[in-house]
C-alpha cells in the first residue's frame, strides 16, 4: 500500500473510534513503523510501504480503536524535550506537569523528594537540569518502578538518584531535603469511571486521590515540615478546584506561597514554603 492511502485509511480507523487527533496519530504511527524516513513519507506521499509494516501498523490501530493510550503503543512519552520509557500499568507524563519541574527549577535546592514518581519523569528531569543535585523518587507501584529505574538509568542519573518503594509519605526513611514534589493521585474516585477511556487504562492508584480527591495532599502537608529544610518547598500538582483548599486551610509551618495556572486558565500547581521560627 502507498504511503497517502496508508495513512488515509488509519485515520479514517481511528477517527471512526472516537479519536479526536485522527491525522496526527495517524502520521506518527507511520513514521514510527513504516519502516520510512519522516522526509520520505512527506515528500514521497507515493512510496510503497511494505506488507509487514502495513500489518504491524494496522495491529498497532486495532489497539488503538480500544483506546489503549497511544504512549503505551508507542512505548514512550515525551516530556521536557526527553523521551521517557513507558507502559502498562505506568501514568503517562502529561504537559501539565512540566509546569511543575519549571516552578522547582525556579527555586535553589541541592536535594528533592519526589513523591509518586510513576515514569520518574519529574526527578530525572530535575537531575538533568541540575547536574549537582540528588534526589529520592518514592512510587508504590512496582511497574513504575521498574520504567522509573530504566528511565533515570538511560538518562545517566541513577547515580544521584535512590528509588523508594513507598505507599505514603511517612515511610519514607528520616531525612532533611530542599524540595519536596509531587504529582499525586488527585481525580476523586467516583470520578474516575468519568475520564476518557484512555486515561481509565491508566493505573488506579496513580489517579485515585479518594472520595474528595485531596487524600494525598493531606498526608503531603502534614509530612513536610517534619522533612524539608529552613526555606525548603513544597510543590503540588493539582487538579481543578482544588486550589481552594490550600488557599482556605492554615497548615503547620507550612505558608502558601503561590497558586499558579496552567495554559487553558486552571489552577494547576501549588507552592508552599516553611515557615521560619517568626512566621
Amino acid at each position: 500500500m502507498i504511503v497517502k492511502d496508508l495513512i488515509i485509511n488509519v485515520k479514517e480507523k481511528l477517527r471512526s473510534s472516537g479519536i479526536v487527533n485522527a491525522e496526527y496519530e495517524a502520521k506518527i504511527l507511520m513514521f514510527k513503523f513504516s519502516g520510512l524516513s519522516e522526509i520520505e513519507i512527506m515528500a514521497h506521499p507515493e512510496r510503497n510501504v511494505e506488507t509487514p509494516n502495513c500489518m504491524k501498523i494496522f495491529e498497532l490501530v486495532e489497539r488503538r480503536m480500544k483506546r489503549e493510550p497511544l504512549q503505551y503503543i508507542l512505548g514512550a512519552a515525551w516530556f521536557w524535550g526527553r523521551e521517557f520509557s513507558v507502559g502498562e500499568g505506568v501514568l503517562c507524563p502529561r504537559p501539565e506537569t512540566e509546569l511543575l519541574v519549571e516552578a522547582a527549577l525556579e527555586e535553589d535546592f541541592d536535594s528533592f523528594l519526589d513523591w509518586g514518581t510513576g515514569s520518574g519523569c519529574i526527578a530525572a528531569t530535575l537531575l538533568s537540569e541540575r547536574p549537582g543535585a540528588h534526589g529520592v523518587a518514592a512510587e508504590v507501584n512496582p511497574l513504575s518502578i521498574i520504567k522509573a529505574y530504566e528511565n533515570l538509568r538511560r538518562l545517566g542519573v541513577i547515580d544521584r538518584c535512590v528509588l523508594w518503594h513507598s505507599r505514603s509519605p511517612d515511610d519514607i526513611p528520616v531525612w532533611q531535603t530542599d524540595l519536596i514534589i509531587s504529582n499525586p493521585p488527585y481525580i476523586e474516585t467516583d470520578k474516575i469511571q468519568s475520564l476518557m477511556p484512555e486515561v481509565q487504562r491508566e493505573p488506579f492508584v496513580a489517579l485515585d486521590g479518594g472520595s474528595d480527591g485531596l487524600d494525598y495532599y493531606r498526608k503531603l502537608v502534614r509530612y513536610a515540615p517534619t522533612k524539608l529544610r529552613a526555606g525548603g518547598r513544597l510543590l503540588l500538582e493539582i487538579g481543578e478546584g482544588q486550589a481552594d483548599y490550600f488557599r482556605n486551610n492554615s497548615f503547620d509551618k507550612l505558608k502558601l506561597n503561590y497558586i499558579r495556572k496552567d495554559f487553558q486558565g486552571i489552577e494547576r500547581i501549588a507552592s508552599l514554603v516553611l515557615r521560619d521560627e517568626n512566621g
